[in-house]
């Protein structure tokens, strides 16, 4: 019964995120989708697990070598208790959106932690205590006040996915160029303006979220990251892209809503294995027949632009599923024809 509940909840939460998660990824910084992954290949995991998870302090310390997950997100916690040293065991820990400020020395004991997320709280310098949980693959510490970090993170050697979002960073931390090991970085919210020259280091890197930093040009550091495959960069000031972009040739996801691209890029063009564009909120006025070479796209944002009608080419995509094209000047007569065109798109008008 506990696997049967556990994995139906997964599927419901699935599906709840399927539904909305192109609309709610352009409105939330564009980091849903790496987050709903992260998640539910955690929520699966220990799916049927039984008492391996816990969502109090109090009742985690009922059988603290047994306990391996532990929620306390939302428990006004200004304090987190020595006690926590005694989950040996635990291998993911959650205290989104409490008031720390600090850590105690005892979380160095969590010698198999691997997942820690410490979003939404207070921190205004990095706990260094961290850096003794060698094990460790996934930090969350966004939207706190972080301005520096410290010089020796390169310790959390098997840092995979490190969230820094909405912190007061004003240069980019230099001291993570070597994670070798790192897959995800996001970084969105931070007037971070300019970019490492030797960015490369990280050539693990999968996907790199760079929203609301501040950027009038694109980063041209983020070319040489050639195995990226998802990159964020809503909510700056970017005007074109550079023709050189054809060498991030694993992009799958491209999403650039909320900049001032008055002409459609056609460097995007050469991403020829892209599954999602978001050019949502930029000054378009037309889109090139030429679009019909992004074969594999399956999702397209063009809401809120100056676009009247669309390329016929465009309805040729053969894995287009959605397309959102609200606050638009379409007439009635071409919404009419792109439906007709459209027969297995939904179309959002």
């Amino acid at each position: 019964m506990i696997i049967c509940s556990k994995v139906a909840v997964c599927q419901s939460i699935f599906c709840i995120f399927a539904e909305n998660h192109f609309f709610a990824e352009v409105m939330t910084g564009f980091r849903l989708s790496i987050t709903i992954g992260w998640f539910l290949l955690g929520f699966i995991s220990f799916a049927g697990t039984g008492n391996r998870d816990a969502y109090s302090l109090e009742e985690a310390l009922l059988h603290p070598q047994e306990v391996e997950e532990l929620y306390l997100s939302r428990k006004q916690l200004t304090v987190l208790p020595a006690s926590i040293g005694q989950l040996i065991n635990l291998r993911k820990l959650v205290l989104h959106s409490n008031q720390l400020t600090t850590l105690p020395d005892e979380i160095q004991l969590l010698t198999q932690l691997r997942e820690l997320n410490l979003n939404e709280n207070q921190f205004t310098v990095f706990p260094v205590i961290l850096l003794r949980l060698s094990q460790l693959e996934k930090l969350e510490i966004g939207n706190n006040s972080l301005a520096t970090l410290p010089t020796d993170i390169q310790q959390l050697a098997k840092l995979k996915y490190l969230d820094l979002h909405n912190n007061a960073l004003n240069h980019f931390p230099k001291a993570i160029l070597p994670l070798k090991n790192l897959e995800v970085l996001d970084l969105a919210d931070n007037p971070i303006p300019q970019l490492p020259k030797n960015l490369g280091q990280l050539a693990s890197l999968r996907a790199l979220m760079l929203s609301n930093n501040g950027f009038t040009t694109f980063p041209h550091e983020i070319l040489q990251l050639t195995e990226l495959r998802e990159l964020y960069l809503g909510s700056n000031q970017i005007r074109t892209l550079p023709d050189s972009l054809s060498k991030l040739s694993q992009l799958e996801s491209l999403l650039l809503p909320h900049n001032l691209l008055t002409q459609f890029p056609t460097p995007i063009l050469t991403l020829t294995t892209l599954r999602e564009l978001y050019l949502t909120d930029n000054q378009l006025t037309s889109i090139p027949a030429t679009i019909a070479q992004l074969t594999q796209l399956r999702a397209l944002g063009l809401d809120t632009n100056s676009l009247s009608k669309l390329p016929d080419s465009l309805f040729q995509l053969p894995k287009l599923k959605l397309l959102y094209l609200y606050e638009n000047p379409i007439s009635p007569l071409q919404q009419q024809h792109i439906w007709g065109q459209c027969v297995h798109t939904q179309i959002e008008f």
